[in-house]
């Protein structure tokens, strides 16, 4: 199979446009730099691959500041997906003390004594006691 034979089959209309193996082919077998911009317009990946190409025939310079940006975005990118997770967890905390709230709630309601509750919920007397104040206010 030759560069030849594969731009006859293509100019022939044998080939689906939406073939990924014909783009890449098509790809991997340009010589002109003057057709990259299409070859990356008929798919994002290989429009990704065009980018790293242009990457890679940079001076050493540039293409070592690309690797900073890139490492920073990816360090960005890991310190937004930990706060994310920190988030979540933070939210469920405060969910699992809202429902120890509630309960003690009921149980305030039920007439249960503050020794028991405190045991139940892990909240101290004082914390039960104030609860039970604000209770009492509304």
């Amino acid at each position: 199979f030759s560069r030849w034979s594969f731009k006859q089959i293509q100019n022939e209309g044998n080939i689906n446009e939406n073939d990924r193996l014909a783009k890449w082919i098509e790809f991997l077998i340009n010589e002109d730099d003057s057709q990259w911009a299409i070859l990356a317009s008929k798919d994002p990946i290989i429009k990704k691959a065009v980018e790293r190409l242009g990457i890679i025939s940079q001076n050493p310079e540039n293409r070592r500041d690309y690797e900073i940006r890139q490492k920073a975005l990816k360090d960005i990118t890991t310190m937004k997906e930990g706060a994310r997770e920190e988030g979540r967890e933070q939210g469920r905390e405060e969910g699992r003390e809202q429902g120890k709230v509630e309960v003690a709630i009921k149980l305030l309601c039920k007439g249960i004594g503050i020794d028991v509750i405190s045991e139940t919920t892990g909240f101290t007397k004082d914390e039960i006691l104030k609860l039970q104040k604000n209770l009492n206010k509304e």
